[in-house]
């Protein structure tokens, strides 16, 4: 407690002393306890008062004998106390109390009718501060806030809103909202001053709107509104507060940004149609739709050009009969007409207007075929034409500038796809001719099985090296991705940042794939060397577990690791044993849905290795899943290359088969071994057993 008023010799008593209305030893003195409990506490003798033993002596000192101290409360609630002393003992009888219970009281009232009028005060100075605030903020916003009547005369328009619009304060009011800041109709023709009326029948319909206003220059804006009626007692509509933002620029980024999205889910369709076939008809009517929906032309040709430069019709779309009839007869070549003259100078060549066309028409068919716009983009791979891909359209439609260049970026992709059909047919043919002669010798069973070794080494050793030069380009893909994504060469948004990352994605997969092709092509032609040193094993497989974490996390799935102690040094590859260890791994997360990945090391003592050495040291990874398990049927040929688990599987799980073909073939190279058991549907365990100390193979 503290004191707020004091009368008579107090000579420092009341800030000498220290006083509570708790129930504590400094709460239970007169003032206290008349506090806590609301009753008169008369200490008749002060020198005598227990209650009063904390401030008898400074009591004393100032020649007090008696007091009495009486609780202020109003509504039954105590907010204080008044104290009385006196210099005689007993000063305070039944009278006296009564008589100062009344002073109280009155003296209560009296403060609790003072603070109302303080706080009355204040809560009217608030309200001042508060409307004087309130209209700052009104005037000062940064949006635009009208009032207006329900016959749609503006009755207030804040600052903001009078700079946006460029109308003063005095030139707005009174003044009708359409014709001012509401044109009558908007560039779509709708009559606005209708909108007005629609507004106002059906308020809760257009609590938020969007439509087009005008600044005084004419000039029109897109704005956001939101709209709140208000009513007089009966229910009628008095005016509108509208409250608006300035969204012309955002709806303009919009549609530019809903543009750009649109021709990258293009791009995206022509990639994905190049990379997804291997029919080359297929490929080329798919990415002559999805080019032509690019630039919104009416028609276009794909042309092949054969090894003697005659231009082959591929895929057409709306070209002339007479068109037609040239290129189906072979009489158009390299260097004739529109795309020949593409495909010998190897630039894409756009023509914009009928005057350019006919500079570049040499063929009858075409000067007669009435084109007013012509693109033609010449497919170069290894810096050979082996097509040309051409739009047109005989209307005035013309295509951007952007977007004709986003097709010029797919052209390289096309050409590729192109080759590598033309790749795969030969290849095809050549696998026709071969069993054919197979066919033919079959009484030379036993040449034609060393033909066919020989033949499949220069294959693995063709494959080794054509990967080398697959991944070189991969890994510039790779590389260049990333450091777009970086944001090193610009700002992307959201949607060309997934692009990019689906792009990286795919080429990271292929790369994988790559790297498996030359593991199994360097095994299978005795290139493949495994390496002899120390390392730390325990650190290497600590090493594939971060790898995995974050894939079986992705997946909901628990992955459990038991090291056995003593793994502290082995000897031979440990890349190569590092990437035993995540293949395993990396199957075991993608076959199980749910459950657990677990794995299990341990020390073999008497290792016998599948060229027949035992008693060696051994240390054997298991990798167990819940997963889908696999057939026993299936078990057999689980190592071979190129092999894949039936039953739906390889049409809901991706890879080549190579990845347990490559891990055998290893285990093997380091005289280890690799088993497998399953339960179908339950789970499978994967054992990858080698010598702790290196094997005399490796």
């Amino acid at each position: 407690m503290r004191p707020i008023a004091q009368a008579g010799l107090e000579d420092g008593y009341l800030s000498a002393t220290h006083i509570t209305w708790d129930d504590t030893e400094t709460g239970r003195g007169p003032t206290g306890t008349a506090i806590r409990t609301g009753q008169p506490v008369v200490a008749r003798h002060i020198s005598a008062e227990q209650s009063f033993e904390l401030w008898r002596k400074a009591a004393m000192q100032r020649h007090y004998a008696s007091s009495v101290a009486l609780p202020l409360k109003r509504d039954n609630r105590v907010f204080g106390a008044l104290n009385v002393y006196a210099g005689e003992p007993d000063a305070f009888g039944d009278e006296e109390v009564r008589l100062l219970t009344e002073l109280a009281d009155d003296l209560a009232y009296g403060i609790t009718v003072l603070r109302g009028h303080v706080e009355r005060e204040q809560a009217e100075e608030r309200l001042v501060e508060s409307e004087r605030k309130y209209r700052e903020l009104v005037e000062h916003a940064c949006s635009i806030i009208l009032r207006w009547t329900r016959d749609g005369k503006i009755t207030f328009l804040n600052e903001f809103g009078q700079k946006f619009f460029g109308y003063s304060y005095e030139e707005i009011i009174g003044r009708h909202v359409v014709g001012t800041i509401v044109p009558i109709k908007d560039n779509t023709g709708q009559d606005l001053g209708l909108l007005m009326d629609r507004i106002l029948a059906d308020p809760k319909a257009f609590e938020r709107n969007v439509n087009e206003n005008m600044r005084r220059s004419g000039e029109r804006v897109l704005i956001a509104w939101t709209n709140k009626i208000v009513q007089d007692d009966q229910g009628n509509i008095v005016e509108v507060l509208s409250i608006g933002m300035d969204i012309t620029e955002l709806k303009r980024a919009q549609d530019e940004l809903k543009e750009r999205n649109e021709e990258l889910r293009a791009i995206n369709r022509i990639v994905s149609a190049v990379t997804g076939f291997l029919d080359l008809k297929a490929v080329l009517d798919q990415v002559l739709n999805e080019a032509l929906a690019l630039v919104g032309l009416e028609g276009g040709t794909v042309c092949l050009v054969a090894p003697d430069e005659v231009l082959e019709l591929a895929a057409s779309r709306a070209i002339s009969k007479a068109t037609n009839q040239d290129l189906a007869t072979s009489n158009v070549r390299v260097g004739d007409c529109l795309c020949g003259e593409c495909a010998r100078t190897l630039k894409p060549l756009i023509l914009r207007n009928r005057e350019e066309v006919l500079a570049y028409a040499t063929l009858e068919s075409t000067r007669g075929d009435l084109i007013n716009f012509h693109a033609a983009y010449p497919l170069v791979t290894a810096n050979r034409c082996v097509g040309v891909l051409c739009l047109f359209t005989r209307t005035e439609i013309k295509p951007s500038e952007h977007r004709l260049n986003l097709l010029e970026t797919v052209t390289g992709q096309l050409a590729l796809a192109i080759e590598n059909s033309q790749l795969y047919e030969a290849s095809h043919r050549h696998a026709v001719e071969l069993e054919q002669i197979v066919a033919e010798r079959t009484g030379e069973l036993a040449q034609a099985k060393e033909r066919a070794e020989a033949a499949d080494h220069i294959k693995s050793a063709f494959l080794a090296n054509m990967s080398h030069e697959l991944r070189t380009p991969l890994n510039s893909i790779i590389g260049f991705t990333g450091i777009i994504l970086q944001g090193l060469a610009g700002p992307l948004n959201s949607e060309q940042s997934k692009q990019l990352e689906m792009v990286r994605s795919s080429s990271r997969h292929l790369l994988a794939l790559i790297n498996d092709v030359l593991d199994i092509s360097k095994i299978e032609a005795g290139q493949l060397e495994v390496a002899m040193e120390r390392f730390d094993l325990g650190a290497s497989i600590n090493k594939v577990l971060g790898l995995v974490t974050p894939l079986a996390e992705k997946k909901g799935l628990a992955l459990r690791a038991q090291i056995a102690p003593g793994l502290d040094e082995a000897v031979g590859d440990q890349r190569r044993v590092e990437q035993i260890l995540l293949n395993l791994l990396n199957n075991a997360i993608k076959f199980t849905d749910s459950g657990e990945v677990a794995l299990k090391t341990e020390l073999v003592f008497d290792f016998k290795s599948p060229e027949g050495m035992a008693g060696q040291t051994a240390v054997r990874l298991c990798v167990s899943d819940t997963g889908i398990g696999i057939k026993s049927d299936d078990l057999t040929t689980l190592f071979q290359p190129f092999r894949q688990i039936e039953s739906g599987l390889s049409r809901n799980y991706e890879g080549t088969g190579l990845g347990l073909a490559i891990c055998r073939r290893l285990a093997d190279l380091m005289g280890g071994d690799i088993s497998a058991e399953s339960t179908w549907t339950k789970g499978s365990t994967f054992s990858f057993t080698f010598p702790l100390q290196g094997s005399s193979k490796s």
